[in-house]
């Protein structure tokens, strides 16, 4: 039950915000761009580069387990796959199913975790160190582009926004915390889970949905103003739940 709240979970953040934003999206006549923008951003969450430092700090090092298979089957399959599809309907083009396959493929973390799981740590081991550096220059420049690309001297798409991160950070962690109840998951499970369908929308989402035309300003937006409401949003649930 432990792991498999975790894949259930990421369809449900995924999966349930399509739904919740498509319905919001019709009911206020939202452009297909707008709701594929919001689907990119709070379907998917930052569970790595600032998830795992988060679950560090509110769970433990135990936690960094349990967070990490959030991070590749919560967060990574819904990018690999959700990603395109929504990107495709946003951009108003009939879902082409082998480019969804070919992009799932050709994708760098898919390409990064198959080398891995074919040539093993071992082999690795040499360029672990360097892997490492690189890998720390991540999140300052991902944080760098989405604030470049962001303004905040007039804030627009009010109303995008308040629903985007409501079902990210408030819907989507109730749901999973009911999906853990029901299924029996251990406490630590849980709570890691949780917080991590709570988690900020994630920066490659917002820049997915950028580079694709769809609704640039409201994607850096989603990832800004989520990630500083995450820092509010996240002890909250700690502090009730556990």
């Amino acid at each position: 039950s432990d792991t498999w709240l975790a894949l259930f979970a990421g369809l449900w953040v995924f999966g349930g915000a399509v739904v919740f934003l498509f319905l919001f999206g019709r009911f206020f006549g939202w452009s297909r761009a707008t709701i594929a923008c919001l689907i990119l951003t709070a379907g998917l969450g930052n569970t790595s580069f600032v998830g795992l430092p988060a679950i560090r700090l509110l769970v433990g090092e135990h936690g960094i387990g349990p967070a990490l298979v959030f991070d590749q089957v919560g967060s990574f399959l819904p990018l690999a796959i959700g990603g395109a599809l929504a990107v495709s309907w946003g951009q108003g083009e009939n879902v082409d199913w082998w480019s969804v396959v070919k992009k799932l493929l050709t994708f760098p973390p898919t390409l990064a975790l198959g080398a891995a799981l074919v040539l093993g740590s071992e082999v690795l081991l040499p360029v672990l160190p360097a892997l490492g550096m690189a890998a720390k220059t991540l999140s300052p420049v991902a944080l760098l582009a989405v604030g470049l690309a962001t303004s905040i001297s007039r804030i627009t798409n009010v109303r995008e926004l308040f629903l985007g991160l409501t079902w990210k950070l408030a819907l989507a962690p109730l749901g999973v915390w009911g999906l853990a109840a029901v299924l029996g998951t251990g406490e630590l499970w849980s709570q890691t889970t949780v917080l991590q369908a709570g988690m900020a929308p994630m920066v490659t989402g917002g820049i997915v949905a950028a580079s694709a035309g769809l609704e640039p300003e409201l994607a850096s937006r989603m990832v800004v103003v989520g990630l500083f409401a995450s820092v509010v949003t996240l002890p909250l649930w700690n502090l009730v739940l556990w």
